[in-house]
């Protein structure tokens, strides 16, 4: 019977049948799967959108019934943070769109990378304060600070890994970003791994394999307790791949993450690196933080320089190695704020008593300087700097102390320190079309002492441009205005026979925002572009890089 070939053919055809079967369940599981995982996301969509659109609309109602100047500033400082929210739900579902798509795009420029992870760790500041983390940040000796690649991308990967290793790291946690190289590609192009790692709730292996899927967190009570659109990793492995790298995780339940993504990039120019203004030779520092991270990295900046650097793991430590010292005393002090048996402020105290106020003492913590700075300067505390700690901020500080001018300082604070922009005898035009946005521009550029002419459409930017051209130093151009868009209005001032046509600065403005928007703007004629809404600090500097400030600054 077996040597039927009418039975040998039967069988063959229902095993072929029973794989096709199984097939086709597997297909229907996994449609299901996506079907249900979508409208969770859906439902989860509702959620994340509805929370700060009901913020925002109550925080209102609240502010317009009531003259309490303090209550109407805390419903605007609330609806601000809600709305901040929002924009970062609709720019998530807008790049996860772009990405499934195959239209996201990388735009490359040269930039400094540790301005760019400060930048990155001011987003979470606040939580970091609030929760109390030890937050440390290494970049390895060999690895250049200027280099070609998406500064925005990558800073949106750094800020999403950070902000959930914020948000999953119990207080007092620790949470650490480590910047290292890797080896050239086969094209020749450098590539760098960024690992950030934090000793949060940690993540089960079954829930790691669906980490980095659209649509899908780690697991469902997650949505619950800590919130989130479920699309930010899925972004990162998209922005990560683009950049010719990879990304993954090493975690175990309750012992914390470790998330680590490689990517490529191009040197830039050797840029430049912050350095003391004084010969080496003549500096000794002892750095004093209970935290070992803390104290290994003050060791590892200062050793990389040649400076000698002494450390202590608290105050009584430190006093120790002061007296130890006596032949050769330590010029510069860092000193933590919040240390056990003996805090900063008195540890300060004691120090300017034994030196007779002759050592720089420089306080550093996660907490705000304003919460402190009294009781500080009191002590003898000369400057402050907020972790997470940088080369640049530690070096540049010490210049500030030494009473030289350091211009790449962005990091640390004292009582004087302000940001001040002043464009006296500047007169912008603006073009746009919406009332609420010239009203809010307006507001923001009132203490800068610029002179504002608004252009409620292309047609009418066209016109006051011809009517006066010497008259204007920069244009800010909506691009979706009536009678004419922006695009066209300058393309006509550009053809203009003035020489001012062709030299005055453009600068977009607008909620057009991915790459191929930007294309289309310089294609157009525009030098810039600035996304809407605007954020305040990024308007100053887009207007700060085309226009010189006058030294008698007005403070914003």
């Amino acid at each position: 019977m077996s040597g039927n070939p009418a039975f040998t053919s039967s069988t063959a055809e229902y095993a072929s049948l029973q794989r096709d079967i199984e097939q086709l369940s597997n297909r229907l599981n996994e449609a299901l799967q996506a079907s249900q995982a979508k409208g969770d996301f859906i439902s989860r969509m509702s959620h994340e959108i509805r929370t700060p659109m009901s913020a925002i609309i109550g925080m209102t109602a609240i502010a317009k019934d009531t003259d309490d100047i303090g209550r109407i500033q805390d419903c605007l400082a609330k609806i601000e943070n809600a709305s901040k929210l929002l924009l970062g739900v609709i720019n998530n579902i807008l790049d996860i769109s772009k990405i499934e798509a195959g239209r996201l795009e990388l735009s490359y420029r040269e930039f400094d990378l540790e301005k760019t992870l400060i930048n990155v760790t001011n987003v979470v500041s606040f939580q970091v304060e609030e929760k109390k983390l030890n937050l440390v940040i290494h970049f390895d000796r060999d690895l250049p600070m200027q280099i070609i690649c998406d500064e925005l991308r990558l800073s949106q990967v750094v800020t999403n890994l950070l902000n959930n290793a914020v948000k999953f790291t119990p207080k007092k946690g620790r949470v650490a970003i480590n910047a290292s190289r890797i080896p050239d590609s086969e094209d020749g192009d450098p590539g760098m791994q960024i690992d950030v790692i934090d000793t949060g709730i940690g993540i089960s292996a079954e829930q790691q394999s669906r980490l980095f899927r659209p649509y899908v967190q780690a697991e469902k009570g997650t949505t619950h307790q800590y919130g989130g659109t479920g699309l930010g990793l899925a972004i990162a492995k998209g922005i990560v791949e683009l950049m010719g790298g990879r990304i993954w995780v090493e975690s175990e339940p309750g012992q914390g993450t470790k998330f680590s993504f490689t990517f490529r990039y191009k040197e830039g120019s050797q840029g430049t690196q912050s350095k003391l203004k004084i010969n080496i030779e003549d500096i000794r520092v002892l750095a004093v933080d209970d935290a070992q991270e803390i104290r290994d990295y003050f060791t590892h900046i200062f050793s990389a320089k040649g400076i000698r650097c002494d450390v202590a793991a608290n105050g009584f430590e430190a006093l120790n190695l002061i007296d130890k010292h006596q032949e050769e005393p330590y010029n510069f002090f860092f000193i933590d704020w919040q240390m056990p048996g003996m805090n900063g402020i008195e540890l300060a105290k004691r120090i300017n008593q034994i030196s007779q106020k002759k050592a720089v003492v420089i306080m550093i913590s996660v907490s705000e300087w304003g919460e402190i700075e009294k009781e500080a300067q009191a002590a003898g505390v000369s400057h402050f700097v907020s972790k997470p700690l940088f080369p640049s901020t530690i070096i540049n500080v010490m210049n500030r102390c030494l009473s030289i001018s350091s211009t790449n300082d962005t990091h640390c604070q004292d009582s004087n320190n302000a940001n001040k922009y002043c464009f006296e005898g500047h007169t912008l035009l603006i073009a746009e079309d919406i009332e609420i946005n010239r009203e809010i521009v307006t507001t923001v550029l009132a203490n800068t002492e610029v002179v504002v002419d608004f252009a409620e459409n292309g047609m009418e930017a066209v016109a006051l441009f011809d009517k006066n051209p010497e008259k204007y130093s920069l244009i800010l151009m909506d691009l979706h205005m009536p009678m004419m868009d922006g695009y066209e209005a300058t393309r006509q001032i550009r053809a203009m026979h003035h020489d001012k046509a062709q030299t005055i600065p453009i600068i977009a403005m607008t909620a057009d925002v991915f790459k191929e928007d930007i294309d289309n703007c310089l294609e157009a004629g525009m030098n810039d572009h600035l996304g809407k809404p605007v954020v305040v600090t990024d308007l100053f500097e887009k207007i700060s890089k085309y226009l010189p400030q006058n030294e008698r600054c007005s403070q914003y």
